[in-house]
């Protein structure tokens, strides 16, 4: 296993909170009164007003801060209010996206970025009236990657005449770098970036009213490092939070609440031994100056030795007290997943696809532990039983692994916590195998017939997604055309539907049951949707992993 892979996989996991943008006092999320002038383009928020366009017939307000820019003494720290601003903002163009490393290690296909004022949110509304259900979309990018930006929202706005706002958050070691140096309060680090997303909530909270949105019907909806934000910011709430009364329910698009985090304490270590690498070992006030002076190459650089993904969020600590699959079964869910999520990852070579039946079996005894000979040998899980070495560590991994926290036994295990409570779970997998990339690599539905992988379902519910050659706005993705044009719009009624209500069926598309029983999970295929396909047996949760890991808590 490769340097990068061994901080990839824990590394998936983790999430932050925030105190310094809230506040004990009545007015600190009181909603600011809608002030709507010229057509509604003209808009005043509890800072300044914004000035938007319409695009496509929609309101489209880009590039708002909700933040301070976290540079300087904001650099490794809670995010702080924005100063008010008395010239309006021409809110016409997306805010800059926060620090990432460019190409090799870049899979969004960005350049190198260069500026860490980043905080800001974007807001697509429908063209007139109020009272609009929200959702706030969480970006993925194994928390190295990506901004809100990339994310057109006309889809989901023209289908359920909802408000979309999609966040950016700060990413990699300037988002959760987690050293006890700039603890603010005793447990309170290395959590900046999910600290960002609950202030941009608080922003919504506030303001959301003005652009037409209604802040008690409020949904947040991520995929990937976007999801397990998600459950981590659940978790929050549910721990009486910042994050508590600031959303009504949740999306989880491949990040299942159930998998485990790294520990406060695990991130610390390695924070300590990255800031000596960088020349600020010692810890205290000293080392939190020097880290906070060093030049942003210099961060990005350290970054990327460690490999995508080397960094993230973190449990045990004032921001997410509890493992997230603590909070299952508080707010309402619709979440779901990949049929072979863990193929993307194969393709990008963490683990490279094994050649020979010896190789995978290898591979195998490094997720599995002493485990590994007996999933080689299994029936289920055989080299033999597959067309490629690709095919057959990417199915395995996908099924289940301890250590990865997107996996489709982890979704089942979510499905039937939540469906054990008194609230309600909507349960999906996404198996459509003709799902066109919306990554800058070789097409891998070619490779894969019995895909999609990781994140093949985003282009469903973000239509003409950013081109991945040039992610600097959307535009330009791969199109949906066909049988793929009809699930991606069956798929934006259902979304939008439980953004509305909490229910995602509605006229003009196929039933979809609350989860109670394996067969009720809705498969999203090129056919169309459909139930009654046991995906608990499908991906031998019950049957195959249960018992391997039956002295474990991975799976409980």
């Amino acid at each position: 296993m490769t340097k990068a892979f061994r901080v990839l996989v824990p590394a998936a996991i983790a999430i932050g909170m925030l105190t310094a943008c809230s506040s004990s006092s009545s007015n600190a999320l009181a909603p600011v009164a809608p002030v709507l002038g010229n057509n509604g383009l003209s808009v005043t928020t509890d800072k300044g007003v914004v000035n938007g366009s319409v695009t496509g017939g929609l309101r489209t307000f880009l590039g708002i801060p909700y933040a301070a820019p976290p540079t300087g003494q904001l650099r490794f720290a809670p995010p702080q209010p924005h100063a008010p601003w008395t010239t309006p903002i021409s809110a016409t163009q997306p805010g800059n996206v926060c620090p990432q490393q460019g190409p090799p290690l870049a899979p969004f296909g960005l350049n190198q970025q260069t500026t860490e004022d980043c905080l800001t949110l974007n807001v697509t509304a429908p063209a007139g009236g109020g009272g609009s259900p929200v959702m706030i979309w969480i970006h993925g990018g194994a928390f190295t990657q990506g901004s809100g930006a990339f994310y057109p929202a006309a889809g989901l706005v023209n289908t359920g005449h909802i408000v979309v706002v999609t966040i950016n958050y700060r990413l990699g070691l300037l988002g959760y770098l987690a050293d006890a140096a700039f603890a603010t309060t005793p447990g309170q680090y290395g959590n900046y970036g999910l600290e960002d997303q609950i202030a941009a909530l608080q922003w919504v909270h506030k303001n959301i009213g003005a652009f037409g949105g209604n802040p008690s019907n409020v949904t947040i909806a991520g995929e990937s490092a976007g999801a397990i934000s998600v459950c981590g910011l659940i978790e929050n709430a549910a721990s009486g939070g910042p994050a508590a009364g600031l959303f009504q329910r949740g999306i989880v698009e491949s990040g299942p609440c159930q998998a485990a985090m790294p520990t406060l304490a695990g991130q610390a270590a390695i924070g300590s031994q990255i800031a000596a690498g960088l020349g600020c070992a010692g810890g205290g006030s000293a080392a939190a100056a020097c880290l906070r002076a060093l030049p942003l190459d210099t961060i990005l650089n350290a970054q990327a030795s460690l490999g995508l993904g080397a960094i993230s969020p973190s449990v045990g600590g004032t921001d997410i007290p509890q493992e997230p699959k603590a909070a299952i079964g508080t707010v309402p869910l619709l979440l779901g997943g990949n049929k072979l999520e863990w193929g993307l990852f194969v393709a990008l070579g963490q683990p490279p696809p094994p050649a020979d039946a010896p190789t995978y079996a290898a591979t195998l005894n490094t997720f599995y532990g002493p485990a590994g000979p007996a999933v080689a040998a299994s029936s289920q899980y055989a080299f033999g039983n597959f067309g490629s070495g690709f095919l057959a560590i990417s199915t395995a991994l996908s099924d289940f692994a301890p250590s990865i926290p997107i996996n489709v036994c982890y979704d089942v295990v979510t499905w039937q916590k939540q469906a054990a409570s008194a609230r309600p779970i909507y349960a999906y997998e996404f198996s459509d195998p003709n799902a066109p990339s919306t990554l800058p690599f070789a097409p891998f539905n070619t490779l894969v017939p019995s895909g999609p992988l990781h994140a093949a379902e985003v282009e469903y519910i973000f239509p003409n997604i950013a081109s991945p050659t040039s992610l600097v706005a959307p535009g330009g993705g791969p199109s949906l055309t066909g049988a793929e044009a009809q699930l991606s719009s069956d798929m934006l009624k259902y979304w939008t539907n439980f953004v509305s209500t909490g229910n995602p069926n509605g006229a003009g598309v196929p039933n979809w049951p609350k989860f109670a029983t394996a067969t009720d999970a809705l498969q999203l295929t090129s056919t169309g949707p459909v139930t009654g396909v046991n995906v608990d047996a499908e991906h031998n949760c019950a049957s195959f992993w249960e018992p391997l890991f039956s002295s474990t808590p991975f799976l409980q």
